[in-house]
């Protein structure tokens, strides 16, 4: 298929740590790899920083849940939710547990791919 290059992602955490580099290149390509398959559903670079934080979010806290996340990014619950459809439906994050204790996690492949 015909690869889609998105601009990269460059963003530095607190600490400037560069270990966000190879989270973003990887939520870059499961998106690209997502877009290749329709997925575009409005992922613009402002909406892809964001899916980048979530992910650095689960990478730290898995099991965290929707409303854990919304206050972590700073958006609303709705917001969040529509960042999570994304992700989910990109495969790189999954709900573990029942609905009422349970919460989001990176999926096992995706995590292979971080190299971290």
């Amino acid at each position: 298929g015909k690869r889609i290059l998105v601009e990269s992602v460059t963003e530095r955490d607190e600490a400037g740590i560069v270990l966000v580099g190879s989270i973003s290149n990887a939520v870059e390509d499961a998106i690209n790899e997502g877009i290749n398959e329709g997925v575009n559903e409005g992922v613009n670079e402002g909406v892809k920083s964001e899916l980048v934080k979530i992910v650095k979010i689960l990478n730290e806290s898995p099991g965290i849940k929707a409303n854990g996340i919304a206050e972590k990014i700073e958006k609303s619950r709705a917001t969040t939710e529509r960042y999570i459809k994304i992700l989910k439906r990109i495969k790189i994050i999954e709900f573990k547990g029942v609905p009422k204790t349970g919460g989001y996690h990176l999926v096992e492949d995706f995590k292979g791919k971080l190299a971290l």
